[in-house]
């Protein structure tokens, strides 16, 4: 989808990448299912409410969220990753007992420093991308620590 604007009840985001299955969403406007936010000037709290805005307002229609931090000062790319997990509901009631509600998570991070990857590798789930089953031969998007390390070079 590249840098398609959406728009939604909290307002309308262009994400600096985003993706999504065309043979299961095929409308211009339908919602990625994985969305890439990068920031060299914007500050990861700025990313992180990015970040929370998709996830907020796709209705669970956007699954993985990737934060990309880059600090060309110290020479380090900051990753997160994010998407809605079941937090325990602090406000449930008889009336509302509901013990788990959709929250956005942070499930992932990790950190390239000079040469030096710590916390990786960066998975991305095969179904929360592709909205199916993977067939033979497909699978999980793995960035390894070798694969992290050259987007250190870039840096």
């Amino acid at each position: 989808m590249g840098s398609t604007t959406l728009t939604a009840p909290g307002g309308l985001k262009e994400g600096d990448s985003t993706f999504r299955p065309v043979d299961l969403r095929p409308h211009k406007q339908s919602w990625p299912t994985l969305v890439v936010e990068c920031g060299v000037s914007q500050s990861l709290r700025r990313l992180v409410a990015d970040s929370r805005w998709w996830l907020d307002n796709s209705g669970a229609e956007v699954k993985i969220i990737i934060l990309i931090s880059v600090s060309e000062t110290a020479r380090s790319i900051h990753f997160e990753k994010w998407g809605m997990g079941n937090v325990p509901n602090q406000q449930a009631t008889c009336e509302s007992p509901n013990t788990f509600i959709g929250m956005p998570t942070k499930t992932h991070e990790l950190d390239i420093a000079g040469d030096v990857v710590t916390g990786g590798p960066l998975g991305l789930e095969f179904e929360k991308t592709m909205l199916r089953q993977p067939r033979p031969g497909e699978g999980d998007i793995i960035f390894d620590t070798q694969e992290l390390e050259r987007f250190a070079t870039y840096v």
